[in-house]
């Protein structure tokens, strides 16, 4: 808002104006940092604050190793993060109001794999997966027997359903993995 102040004296005229900002005071209902993260062996996610409907916003890391690409993009890529736990604050600011935030803690793991897994075709645990598997390059899943017997073997693995190098289910038992890549 513009306001002008108008003297007259006469013939004579002089004015001035200020202009006056009013600003929208962002409430803690307002920030939304997202949700928290479990990573397995990924060390780059992309955020996903919620916009704000006024003001800036402003990722910050709190705690822990990473970098935010763009600090100012609620959906920005976090990377170079660390096995461990990060945690990260997002704020939002509005002229002179006060500074509400919100944060979310990202953990990396390692990789994570079941102990067991049943493919009979109910929904439940039908599928051995290696979670982070997917980040590793040029990775290969070997699986054998109890007899040593290589049962399946494949590349770029990303889950296995239960069944041979000739597609056909493995018996019920006990079978031993190796897990490898760069």
């Amino acid at each position: 808002m513009t306001l002008r102040w108008t003297e007259t004296n006469g013939l004579c005229t002089a004015f001035d104006e200020m202009t006056v900002t009013f600003y929208e005071n962002p409430l803690q209902t307002d920030v939304d940092a997202g949700s928290d993260m479990e990573l397995y062996h990924k060390f780059s996610e992309y955020l996903s604050a919620k916009e704000p409907a006024f003001g800036q916003g402003q990722w910050s890391v709190i705690s822990g190793n990473g970098s935010v690409v763009n600090a100012n993009d609620a959906q920005s890529l976090v990377e170079n993060l660390t096995f461990g736990t990060t945690t990260l604050r997002w704020s939002i600011t509005n002229g002179n109001c006060p500074t509400v935030s919100d944060d979310i803690t990202i953990v990396v793991k390692g990789l994570k794999h079941p102990t067991g897994f049943s493919p009979n075709g109910d929904g439940k645990n039908d599928t051995f997966t290696i979670m982070g598997a997917s980040s590793i390059q040029n990775n290969e899943l070997i699986v054998f027997n109890q007899a040593g017997e290589v049962v399946y073997k494949t590349r770029d693995f990303d889950e296995w359903d239960g069944n041979d190098l000739n597609n056909k289910p493995v018996p019920d038992g006990y079978y031993y993995f190796i897990f490898q890549g760069d």
